[in-house]
């Protein structure tokens, strides 16, 4: 049972989706990204609907569920610090102040 339960397959999917939001974010690939988050979210929809079923009690579809959940999270903490990262160099080359200039007496404003 627990070998072609659907809850795996879609954590499967939902794994591989969120590693190649990783790779769209890396080299900034904004459509890309944006298509990938609308999959994610769509998974995510149907993940949630099936667990509304009993899980089983097997021990291998507890096991597998586990390590397909810790495959998860290191791609979200990947995507996390990608995302932080961005931010805070977009923050720097596009800064929002406004720039400093002389004015007609000679001062820097």
């Amino acid at each position: 049972m627990s070998a072609s339960d659907p809850r795996l397959a879609l954590l499967e999917s939902l794994c591989e989706v969120a590693e190649d939001q990783v790779r769209a974010a890396r080299v900034l690939d904004h459509a890309r990204l944006a298509s990938l988050n609308l999959t994610y979210s769509d998974l995510i929809f149907e993940l949630t609907v099936l667990l509304q079923e009993p899980v089983p009690k097997d021990r291998g579809f507890e096991e597998r569920a586990r390590a397909l959940q810790q495959r998860l999270a290191v791609a979200h903490a990947r995507l996390e610090r990608l995302s932080g990262s961005m931010v805070t160099l977009f923050g720097r080359v596009l800064s929002t102040s406004p720039p400093r200039v002389y004015t007609r007496s000679g001062r820097m404003r």
